[in-house]
């Protein structure tokens, strides 16, 4: 197996900002919002639509991006 140390000149994700905020619907948690990257939304929507059916009202999770990851903070809100 070859080991992989070096992350190149990737540097960080560029596809999101620290503190951006996305909204999904619970009557459509599928339906990925404007803006988001669709490699993220793979990883993180059976999150959501758990979380539309009645799961956890907090959840932390991330995308797989071994070099560059993003964590989320998944909350329920009030509309």
């Amino acid at each position: 197996m070859e080991l992989y140390t070096d992350s190149g000149d990737w540097g960080v994700c560029s596809q999101f900002e620290e503190g951006q905020e996305f909204m999904v619907t619970a009557d459509k948690p599928w339906e990925m919002p404007s803006g988001f990257c669709g490699w993220a939304w793979a990883d993180i929507q059976e999150k959501v639509w758990g979380m539309a059916r009645g799961g956890a009202n907090v959840f932390v999770t991330c995308c797989t991006d071994g070099y560059r990851p993003v964590l989320f903070k998944l909350e329920k809100v009030d509309a």
